[in-house]
């Protein structure tokens, strides 16, 4: 009986309990990966490291945002906001547009919405 409770007391929580975290971190997972391939290929590395992924989320970006924008990347959760930033930021730089505006942010939220 005590082996039972045991068991009992280490078993994972329901899955529905975890359904939208790890939906949500399933669904960063190929864009931080895309990033950092991408990054590993600029700068000609042949493979993939921890230094090397550590620089690719602190390489420097030159994009502006609007203060609208950036008022609004402010209200996201402080766990998603930083990948959130990266994420469109790369999407400007793909566009060609210097500054990240609401109506960017507004796509970048209709990308981030397909993969959940």
């Amino acid at each position: 009986c005590d082996v039972l409770f045991f068991f009992l007391m280490i078993r994972r929580p329901p899955r529905s309990t975890l359904f939208p975290y790890t939906t949500l971190f399933r669904s960063i997972r190929p864009m931080v990966q895309r990033d950092i391939e991408e990054y590993a290929r600029k700068n000609e590395f042949s493979s993939v490291t921890i230094q090397v992924m550590d620089d690719a989320k602190t390489s420097g970006s030159d994009i502006t945002w609007s203060s609208e924008a950036e008022e609004r990347l402010n209200r996201l959760p402080d766990f998603i906001r930083p990948m959130a930033k990266r994420e469109i930021e790369r999407m400007a730089k793909d566009k060609g547009e210097p500054e990240i505006t609401a109506a960017l942010m507004d796509e970048a939220k209709t990308k981030f919405m397909s993969f959940m």
